[in-house]
């Protein structure tokens, strides 16, 4: 089995394994995931990406 699969029995379980995973990361590692999937959605589902756009802008204007 794959080690990175776990096995939860309740949403608040996966949820609070979900936080937990988060909160590890660095600012920077959360801010290339975002950036990761916005670039995801671009290219398959939302050709017309102003919205989107517009939180890497927020996320750009914030690092300075």
């Amino acid at each position: 089995m794959d080690s990175n699969l776990r096995v939860v029995f309740s949403h608040d379980e996966a949820k609070a394994l979900d936080r937990a995973e988060v909160s590890r990361l660095t600012r920077e590692q959360r801010l290339q995931i975002g950036a990761e999937l916005h670039a995801f959605w671009v290219r398959n589902y939302y050709r017309d990406a102003r919205g989107l756009d517009r939180t890497v802008r927020v996320v750009q204007r914030s690092e300075r």
